[in-house]
């Protein structure tokens, strides 16, 4: 008996030992099964991925945010550039100024002090700007023409000045002149180059109290002069390398060594290492800049009139039109000198600037370092030698950017650039909806075509009750037309694919005719491109994926902010990096769309909010019946939502209400 027991008991035990072996195999199976789950989870589109897809969306925005700073503040702008002490002076000018119109308002100007302290101011202008000569604005253009001696410079603007006025009065002069006179001033000019019939109506307009334009130093660049510019890259220059290059197209006698010379024309971008850059430009010395073949491609050209740009060599020098060509440094351009020094938001910005284009940067250059006889900003054409791409400016369009308002002409602009931003968030995102709209709508009639061909290779269930049922406002009609058999099925499929030809060109007309009116200035030519296909993103994320209260009322507010102040910014200067702002702008609305869905979207559905039965909780509630096949008109999608959806296990109905109040009723007569 005992040893029945015993094995009895050996045999429970070994069945019990079975039992655990068995268990823990299943709950190892399970816990594989667990963990595929979870990788298979991790792999796709899981709340985890989203969640790090939002943070790193965010970290790219805030580091570009910094990188748009930092080449900002270093590059763009009239005042990226000043001499020390500037400031103060430009103080200076401002309050004799006052002082000089304080004097001519008083009740007897012409006394002889007031002409005392006019006389004063005056001799205290004249002795700051012969300390701060070139007082306009300091910039690497302006650092390199500098070195070109006056002789050499265009007597344009001393024989025909700023204004188009005078320009006409010259030229009637000229007409006035005929052949047989032509004798008397062939080649007789005055020590500027000038004619002395031209100088002499330049003295008199001086006499009459019109100020000359020789009393100011001769302009770096006239009207008719191309500017070629070529940028030195990695420091291999050594000393004042922004100059002015003198290139003698007669002398060819580097071209054996043409290799070489483009070698060093490519530079840093194009892999050539530092070591062996410098190692050719000592071969050559600081003459390989101005040799023919240097100057083969320059980066840059830019000109006063934009038809110079479109001469080619010949026609140039046929009509006497001279090419200045210059060479600017990575350091000259980010501090506006060769030797200048460098602080850390300039150091990041010269860092950035290789990265993210350097056509921002010499844009702004020209634009304030190119300047008129009197110190005047000029209008220019600018043309990038590799991308062909084009941007031009007015005289007219910089000066309404200048920082000499009061406080009254600020605000004025603030708000008009705000109104503006308002204007174009409300066109790019209306027109952008509408055609969503229209292609939702009319693009699903190339679904029924498509399955007819499908059929016809034999696949059986391609059945279009699917497409019927799917979309009703389509299906419905087809099988009332296959029915009655008033003209043939075809016809619907081509109005509605000419309706969405239709649409979609009035949609790319509106994109060309807003640019013009809500961009009109000079703009990187794939800006109107970028807005309108962040726009598109935005309307089928929020058609998609904006289902509930909370992300209706979130998401929409959260993009016209980021919108807006990307306009502002864009309306606030003439020409930023509008292109880099375009990343921080893009990476902030992806934050905002990963937020919508992990914020409110998840937890509606978690809720039961959301659901099959009702897709979305908010919606737009009409006041007169509609077809249920239909879909509503264009016009109600500028509608506000009015309506709200309850589930009904939530609902307060009258009927529940009145009928648990009379069994109230009931319970307590019958307790009486």
């Amino acid at each position: 008996m005992q040893n029945d027991s015993d094995s009895e008991s050996y045999d429970s035990a070994d069945e019990s030992v079975n039992d655990d072996s068995e268990h823990d195999s299943a709950s190892s199976a399970s816990s594989d099964s667990d963990a595929e789950n979870e990788e298979r989870n991790d792999a796709g589109c899981s709340r985890k991925n989203v969640y790090g897809m939002m943070r790193l969306s965010f970290a790219v925005g805030v580091f570009h945010i910094f990188v748009l700073v930092a080449l900002h503040v270093t590059y763009v702008g009239p005042y990226a550039f000043r001499k020390p002490g500037l400031s103060g002076f430009m103080d200076r000018m401002s309050a004799r100024r006052s002082l000089a119109s304080d004097l001519d308002n008083l009740d007897n100007p012409g006394s002889r002090g007031a002409k005392f302290l006019r006389k004063l101011l005056e001799r205290e202008e004249k002795k700051d700007i012969a300390y701060y000569p070139d007082h306009a604005l300091i910039n690497c253009i302006s650092y390199a023409l500098s070195t070109r001696p006056e002789n050499e410079r265009s007597k344009y603007f001393a024989m025909f000045g700023d204004s188009d006025s005078k320009r006409r009065k010259l030229r009637s002069v000229d007409d006035d002149i005929g052949d047989d006179d032509f004798d008397l001033v062939e080649n007789k000019y005055d020590a500027y180059g000038i004619p002395r019939h031209h100088r002499k109506m330049i003295e008199s307009e001086t006499e009459t109290g019109t100020k000359s334009e020789l009393d100011g130093a001769i302009p770096f660049l006239g009207k008719d002069e191309i500017l070629q510019i070529k940028v030195i890259y990695g420091g291999i220059c050594i000393g004042q390398c922004s100059q002015v290059r003198h290139v003698d197209y007669q002398n060819k006698t580097l071209h054996q060594d043409d290799i070489k010379v483009r070698m060093l024309n490519q530079g840093s971008q194009r892999g050539l290492s530092f070591s062996r850059a410098r190692k050719i430009r000592n071969i050559f010395g600081d003459d390989i800049y101005s040799s023919p073949s240097y100057w083969d491609e320059p980066h840059y050209r830019f000109a006063m009139d934009d038809a110079l740009l479109y001469l080619d060599e010949k026609s140039a020098l046929m009509h006497n039109i001279t090419n200045v060509n210059i060479t600017v440094t990575e350091r000259c351009l980010s501090t506006g000198r060769d030797d200048g020094k460098l602080t850390f938001l300039t150091a990041v910005g010269e860092f950035f600037s290789q990265i993210y284009g350097m056509d921002s940067v010499i844009i702004n250059q020209l634009m304030y370092g190119i300047r008129g006889s009197a110190g005047s900003l000029q209008s220019g054409y600018l043309l990038n030698s590799a991308t062909k791409e084009r941007w031009g400016w007015t005289k007219q369009q910089l000066e309404a950017y200048e920082g000499n308002d009061n406080v009254v002409d600020w605000f004025f602009k603030k708000l008009g650039a705000l109104i503006l931003s308002f204007l174009a968030f409300f066109l790019v995102t209306t027109v952008t909806s509408l055609i969503v709209r229209v292609l939702t709508s009319s693009g699903v009639a190339l679904m029924f075509p498509l399955f007819s061909f499908f059929r016809r290779m034999g696949m059986s269930g391609a059945d279009e009750r699917i497409l019927a049922m799917s979309y009703p406002w389509i299906g419905i009609a087809h099988t009332a037309i296959r029915n009655r058999n008033i003209h043939p099925q075809s016809h619907l499929i081509w109005a509605h694919l000419a309706k969405i030809l239709l649409y979609y060109i009035m949609y790319e007309a509106c994109q060309a005719a807003w640019s013009v009116v809500l961009y009109a200035k000079s703009i990187p030519e794939s800006l109107p491109v970028w807005i309108y296909g962040m726009a598109m993103i935005l309307e089928y994320f929020s058609m998609v994926f904006v289902r509930s209260a909370l992300s209706a009322h979130f998401f929409p507010r959260i993009c016209l902010i980021y919108l807006i102040a990307y306009h502002l910014y864009f309306y606030s200067v003439p020409y930023g990096f509008f292109d880099v702002a375009l990343i921080p702008l893009f990476s902030f609305l992806v934050h905002s769309m990963m937020y919508t869905i992990l914020a409110f979207e998840c937890v509606c559905v978690g809720r039961g909010v959301i659901s099959v039965e009702t897709p979305r909780e908010v919606y737009n509630k009409l006041s007169w019946p509609e077809w249920s096949a239909q879909l509503p008109s264009e016009w109600t999608m500028f509608l506000p939502l009015n309506a709200r959806f309850t589930p009904i296990h939530d609902r307060v109905t009258t009927e529940v209400n009145s009928a648990q109040q009379n069994a109230n009723a009931a319970a307590a007569q019958n307790e009486t």
